[in-house]
């Protein structure tokens, strides 16, 4: 009987969870236009478009990232990481725009980059393998010292 009632308790909290991380996909896909492709617990896959995807990973520490294949992103892809990227951290999405330009703009001369906002990190990646192709990567990180 004691370990029954723990996973009762553990087994219960899973739905909340996970609806709260879904409420959240469906805000990302509503302010950004995607389309939620498949969601668990705490992640869920977007698309928005071709060669483009949006990423939500819930937890202690939300995040919401964008990928294109390709190593120059059309405009739109700075729009998404600054809309999504609100819709998760609350900050302005102009910017998260910007700041998601000026990581990209140092990742590709560096393969990895991040900025600092109040609150928040922009990381970017931009990679480019024989197998894979090129990727570009950025992500709206919430930070613990929310200042």
């Amino acid at each position: 009987m004691r370990l029954l009632v723990p996973a009762l308790l553990l087994f219960t909290a899973l739905p909340a969870c996970a609806d709260e991380c879904g409420a959240l996909a469906d805000r990302i896909a509503a302010a950004t236009g995607a389309t939620v492709t498949s969601g668990r617990s705490d992640f869920a896959n977007l698309e928005a478009g071709p060669d483009t995807g949006l990423t939500l990973a819930c937890g202690p520490l939300t995040s919401t990232g964008v990928q294109f294949k390709g190593k120059e992103p059309p405009e739109r892809f700075y729009a998404l990481l600054g809309k999504a990227g609100a819709v998760v951290t609350g900050a302005d999405p102009a910017a998260i725009e910007a700041a998601g330009r000026q990581a990209r703009d140092a990742a590709s001369r560096l393969r990895h980059s991040s900025v600092d906002l109040p609150g928040l990190r922009i990381v970017c990646s931009v990679t480019d393998s024989a197998e894979r192709g090129a990727l570009t990567l950025c992500a709206a990180i919430q930070r613990d010292d929310r200042t």
